[in-house]
C-alpha cells in the first residue's frame, strides 16, 4: 500500500495537471476530477492541497503558481548572516524543503523543515543575499 506522502504527491501532481489543462472554478470540480482519476478526497484535503501548491483563483478559475515559485511560501526572513528562515502554510514546509533540495541551489548548504518553517543554512552572507533574491523572484 502506498505511503501517505506518496499518495499526496501523486494527488498534488494530478491537481497541477488538472488546473493547468482545464478551466476549473470550484473545489468540488477539482475533487470530481481527482475522483475520476481514482483519488479519494475530501473538500478539506482539496483545499489544503490547493494552498500547498500555491494555486490561486483568478478570473473565476484556479491557476497554478508562477513557474519557479515555491507554492505555500508565506514569508522569508534572515537570521544572522548564515541562515534564511522560510514561513509556509501549515503542512507545506516538508515538501518545500524537499523541493529546495531537489533544485540543487549551490548557495544552500542544508535545509531543516518543520511543519510551517524551513531553515536554510548558507555558507556566506553573499549566499544568503542570493537565496533571498532568488526566493523573491529577483534572481
Amino acid at each position: 500500500m502506498p505511503h501517505e506522502d506518496d499518495v499526496r504527491r501523486q494527488r498534488q501532481a494530478a491537481i497541477r495537471e488538472i488546473v493547468g489543462a482545464e478551466a476549473v472554478s470550484t473545489q468540488a470540480e477539482v475533487a470530481r476530477r481527482l475522483s475520476e482519476r481514482g483519488f479519494e478526497v475530501t473538500q478539506s484535503s482539496v483545499s489544503r492541497d490547493l494552498a500547498e501548491l500555491g494555486v490561486e483563483k483568478r478570473g473565476g478559475r484556479y491557476v497554478l503558481a508562477p513557474s519557479g515559485a515555491l507554492p505555500g511560501l508565506v514569508g522569508v526572513r534572515t537570521a544572522g548572516p548564515y541562515l534564511v528562515v522560510l514561513k509556509t502554510v501549515v503542512g507545506a514546509a516538508p515538501l518545500l524543503g524537499v523541493e529546495i533540495d531537489q533544485r540543487g541551489w549551490d548557495e544552500v548548504v542544508g535545509t531543516v523543515a518543520g511543519d510551517d518553517t524551513i531553515f536554510l543554512a548558507v555558507a556566506t552572507p553573499e549566499d544568503q543575499a542570493r537565496v533571498v533574491a532568488r526566493l523573491a523572484g529577483v534572481a
